[in-house]
């Protein structure tokens, strides 16, 4: 039985597809338009197979799927509005929706974001945190997650919440903003310093928990997961960590004003799923060797 990607064309998609090919797991990439993905054979394989097309359109998908791995969405940027990440990311899951319907999946993991949690003054957010006052985006893969929650007394369903995802290729995130101005010498202006942070996953943990996942035998449900490293480190700690790898000659400077800082923790009793754990220290050596 095969598995499934659908946004094989990003940052993310295109990682778990490698990871898939690397691990001899069958797996099907779908694109909307061609493109070459690193570490992935640019013709059709016995376990790898390349189909062009678009979520909101008819796709002929002629093996036997068993998994669907959904990662076509909005790619946070300025100047993004509501409307944006409505249509790219309520729109793509609809049309993987309907993958689900004709293929007869049996389970679904999906790609979703620590932002639906919102606002709030609190100090942690595990699985079954509050959803608080999200902003547009966050707000739009809730909707995503309810969209597939439907499914949940059919089939496992598997979310994915992710914070800023780093990795080689990957889009700007506070950590790799800060990397910047330490390679260019640029001051770094830290808020919070003295609180532990683990906001950013590097993509290979992703890929390696999906691959996971994917493998594993869970009963029909809902079953969400933060994935994040454990919050062992402050965040002046960690720049202070890459500061010195880099030999950079950036200022550190601390901002005198403290506020709440929320770290990702994770309630494993909601979801009986194995999951490895990663240290705040592994992940900032992966992004470091990228």
């Amino acid at each position: 039985m095969w598995v499934l990607v659908t946004g094989a064309g990003g940052f993310v998609g295109s990682h778990i597809v490698r990871s898939f090919v690397a691990n001899g797991v069958p797996v099907i990439a779908l694109q909307r338009k061609w493109g070459k993905i690193e570490g992935v054979p640019d013709q059709d394989t016995c376990n790898f197979s390349r189909v062009i097309g678009d979520l909101n359109a008819d796709i002929e998908i002629s093996v036997n799927v068993s998994t669907i791995v959904h990662c076509a969405a909005a790619v946070v940027l300025p100047g993004k509005t509501a409307n944006d990440f409505a249509v790219g990311n309520i729109n793509p899951a609809s049309g993987a929706i309907n993958l689900v319907h004709r293929l007869n999946i049996k389970k679904i993991i999906l790609m979703s974001s620590i932002s639906i949690f919102g606002s709030g003054e609190r100090d942690i957010i595990t699985e079954t945190s509050d959803v608080i006052s999200p902003a547009s985006y966050g707000a739009s893969k809730y909707l995503v997650e309810l969209m597939f929650k439907e499914f949940a007394d059919k089939c496992p369903v598997v979310v994915v919440r992710t914070p800023g995802i780093v990795g080689r290729g990957a889009n700007p995130t506070l950590l790799t903003s800060i990397i910047d101005k330490l390679k260019n010498g640029k001051t770094v202006t830290l808020s919070n310093p003295e609180k532990l942070f683990n906001h950013f996953v590097h993509v290979s943990d992703v890929g390696n928990f999906i691959i996971s996942a994917s493998a594993q035998k869970l009963p029909n449900g809902f079953f969400p997961v933060n994935l994040a490293p454990t919050a062992t480190l402050t965040l002046l700690e960690i720049v202070e960590s890459i500061h010195r790898f880099l030999c950079s000659n950036s200022k550190i400077q601390l901002d005198d004003h403290v506020g709440r800082s929320t770290r990702i923790g994770s309630n494993r009793n909601v979801a009986p799923l194995f999951v490895e754990q990663f240290s705040t220290q592994d992940t900032i050596k992966k992004l470091l060797e990228d």
